[in-house]
């Protein structure tokens, strides 16, 4: 901002947003709001602290001299929560890196430390660090606080640690656990804390036109050091447009617990047999594993550089690390046991006459609660029925997750061994042809018309026209059988037909009555026993169906008269009879 701009502007531009849609320009975002005030006046200090629910954001501001705003920014836009009231309200504000599973954070302001409740946006708990502070943030983790500033009861300007864990821990004064870490050299200014765990500072040298940047190294550790000028910058001439402070980023997004800890997890867990659970031993740069961690073959045993080891067995498993930053007695331990499988018991029913017809079944104990179950030809259930013979493998789940299995072999009598002692065979008009059955019992032919025999293992077939006979019964085992052949029925040259029977039943086989032969015009009339016309074409594609006004008629002998001219001109007459079969 030019020195005209800052004029028009003594208390800052405000509190303002602009709102970005990220589907603009291919993924890349563009603004869609700019520039909207929520509040004015508001000094430079701002924080962002994520909500608990892992989606919304808190925004902390210095709201003019009401103290500090607390804003909710949801999907739905941004409102003003809460005003916490403080004394100061032109600082800047810091807030710790934490958790979701804590629920809370510190913020730091010029009035000193406060406790920040993630899910409703309240300040409390203000404990006081001093006066004349220039700089502040927090360790990665949020155990401590770290400063430069000139304390009044002392006079030494220079870092100072405030032990926030300490103070919440046992109840000692935050002010009274404040320590000297490192002398001043120049004037300090902003801090910062960076992914690498290290917080970063610039400060002015003897010579006010050099800034340079330094680190606060293992911040979070018992014996944090400073690293002087990582680099020097010039600022001349040191006008309003020098650079002497860094960027404000939101501290959680660096929030590290794994940087000085170990977290096996639960201090007891359990498992399935079969199954395994990794034990993290921590970022540190050694560690010293124990307990039944050495139990299992040698190959299996971990060394002071193995980080993750895979644990399979039951038994207590400990590690012992040294951490990065020389942290020491950074453990923890962990008891395994396994859960009791399910144990499986599976039997069957076997099926007959080679059909799908068998069942299986398993019987549970143990484990633990409900249990789901499936099989290899994947049904669910203790039972599977209507399966054909061969070996089945069935999983059954426990709710603990842990799972058994077994096979089981299901077994059948043979299918039938009935034969049918005939071929598909193409007749002329008048012949016959015997059909055979082997191996039954018990027979029954279908349809009779035709037949000599309609229950003998030994027919004589003379069809009047095509057919395809069916035979079934059982045999000497009680399995069922059906078997078919197809009998074609070719009418000689010039000879005109009309079958002596039918059985309108829809199955496919001597539904109508067809005239047959090489005919040219011709009229055929079929009569009940009253003389009366049931059914009239001289279209030889049109059929008699056993019906008459669209009603079935009943079984019977109907009359029927035929006349035309053959396609060599000979004129016929015909009279005869058609059994209706039913």
């Amino acid at each position: 901002a030019t020195p005209a701009i800052l004029a028009a502007q003594p208390y800052g531009r405000g509190f303002r947003y602009f709102k970005i849609d990220m589907n603009l320009n291919g993924g890349l975002g563009g603004v869609t709001q700019a520039n909207v005030q929520l509040h004015d006046f508001s000094w430079e200090g701002i924080c962002a602290i994520r909500h608990a629910n892992d989606l919304d954001y808190w925004i902390l501001v210095n709201q003019d001299t009401s103290g500090i705003g607390v804003y909710k920014v949801t999907s739905a836009g941004i409102t003003l929560s809460n005003i916490y009231q403080t004394t100061v309200y032109n600082s800047f504000i810091k807030a710790s890196p934490y958790s979701i599973a804590a629920q809370k954070c510190n913020v730091y302001c010029a009035d000193g430390v406060l406790d920040f409740d993630l899910t409703t946006g309240v300040l409390s708990n203000l404990q006081s660090v001093g006066d004349a502070i220039f700089a502040a943030e927090f360790s990665h983790n949020g155990n401590y606080l770290y400063t430069s500033q000139s304390p009044a009861d002392t006079g030494v300007a220079g870092i100072y640690r405030y032990d926030i864990l300490t103070s919440n821990t046992i109840g000692q004064s935050l002010a009274s656990t404040r320590v000297f870490i490192s002398p001043a050299f120049g004037g300090f200014y902003r801090m910062q804390l960076a992914p690498d765990g290290k917080i970063y500072y610039v400060r002015a040298e003897n010579n006010p036109d050099i800034m340079s940047l330094c680190t606060i190294d293992c911040p979070n550790s018992l014996t944090p050091s400073v690293t002087l000028d990582v680099f020097e910058y010039s600022t001349s001439p040191f006008n309003d447009s020098a650079f002497i402070s860094l960027p404000n980023f939101p501290s959680w997004i660096f929030y590290n617990q794994d940087e000085d800890d170990i977290e096996f997890g639960p201090d007891s867990v359990f498992i399935c047999p079969g199954d395994s659970i990794v034990l993290d031993g921590g970022n540190g740069t050694s560690r010293s594993w124990g307990g039944d961690c050495f139990s299992g073959p040698p190959n299996t045993w971990p060394t002071g550089s193995t980080r993750f080891f895979t644990v399979t067995q039951p038994g207590t498993y400990s590690a012992t690390a040294t951490g990065l930053c020389s942290l020491q007695s950074i453990s923890d331990q962990i008891t395994v046991s396994f859960n009791s499988p399910p144990s499986l018991s599976a039997t069957s029913v076997p099926g007959n006459c080679g059909l799908p017809n068998a069942t299986a079944s398993v019987a549970v104990t143990g484990g633990s609660g409900s249990y789901s179950y499936s099989w290899s030809n994947g049904a669910i259930g203790n039972a599977v029925t209507g399966i054909a013979a061969g070996n089945y493998t069935v999983v059954v789940t426990d709710q603990n997750g842990c799972t058994a299995s077994t096979q089981v072999a299901v077994s059948s009598t043979p299918s039938s061994g009935v034969s049918l002692i005939a071929n598909d065979t193409l007749l002329e008009s008048g012949d016959s042809v015997n059909l055979q059955i082997n191996g039954a019992d018990t027979y029954q032919w279908s349809p009779s018309i035709g037949l000599s025999c309609n229950n003998c293992p030994s027919v004589n077939a003379s069809p009047l026209q095509s057919t395809t006979y069916q035979v079934t019964g059982n045999d000497s085992g009680g399995c069922s059988y059906l078997l078919k052949v197809r009998l074609d029925v070719e009418i000689k040259l010039n000879e005109i037909f009309v079958p002596e029977a039918f059985s309108p039943n829809n199955d496919g086989n001597n539904d109508k009555v067809f005239v047959r032969g090489s005919i040219k015009q011709f009229s055929f009339s079929v009569f009940n026993r009253w003389g009366e016309v049931v059914f009239k074409t001289e279209n030889q594609a049109s059929g008699w169906d056993g019906s008459f006004r669209n009603k079935e008629l009943d079984a019977g002998v109907y009359v029927y008269y035929l006349s035309g001219t053959d396609t060599a001109g000979n004129s016929f007459n015909k009279k005869g009879n058609i059994t209706l079969v039913k």
